[in-house]
């Protein structure tokens, strides 16, 4: 026989796993995180990672490029399997993280009311070349260093908890994808100073 502080306190036990559906903003991180970690080169890692925040957020699209060389490139995209084969939309895509990085600032666009005035003529013609999608860029970086950008391309706007991934990722994934392309550099540059003729 249940008594009436028992009856009482079942729906709480009935709702409680209700709340633990949503993952939490450190459990979205550590699967982008795994998914970079779990791929043996830079190329396989950048990929799995865009396919992931395309297919979580979800967007469109989404590119991320890095500073390699000296220069900003374009390292992935997702859904594509050759960055090549989005040849079209690299050079916007590219304007747009330089927009961005130039201002040092994450761009939403169209500009929320609220949000500082920033600099956004790439962030249009990217969002006019692909259907009037709203575009989401934040710098990718360390303390003392911009290491590149991630921009998220999006129907029907971006929500606060969309935004708030999209930092958490370049946050924390993006260093991550950098360390991996710069050690994947070294050991090709071994690699091929070994092989050359003595």
């Amino acid at each position: 026989m249940t008594t009436p502080s028992q009856r009482s306190a079942e729906p709480t036990v009935a709702r409680a796993p209700a709340r633990a559906v949503r993952p939490s903003r450190s459990a979205a991180v550590l699967a982008v995180q795994a998914h970079a970690l779990a791929q043996s080169s830079f190329d396989a890692a950048a990929a799995a990672v865009c396919n992931q925040l395309a297919q979580t957020l979800p967007c469109e699209r989404v590119s991320l490029g890095l500073y390699i060389g000296g220069r900003l490139r374009i390292a992935a995209i997702s859904r594509a399997t050759d960055v090549r084969e989005k040849h079209h939309a690299v050079g916007c895509i590219t304007a747009a993280m330089s927009e961005a990085l130039d201002q040092r600032l994450a761009i939403v666009h169209p500009l929320p009311s609220s949000a500082s005035p920033a600099i956004t003529l790439a962030h249009q013609d990217l969002s006019q070349s692909n259907g009037h999608a709203a575009i989401y860029t934040v710098p990718v970086a360390t303390r003392h260093e911009l290491l590149g950008a991630l921009l998220f391309e999006r129907r029907g706007g971006f929500d606060t908890q969309a935004l708030e991934a999209a930092k958490d990722a370049a946050m924390f994934a993006g260093p991550l994808l950098a360390l991996k392309q710069r050690a994947d550099d070294r050991v090709g540059h071994r690699v091929a100073q070994a092989l050359r003729p003595s």
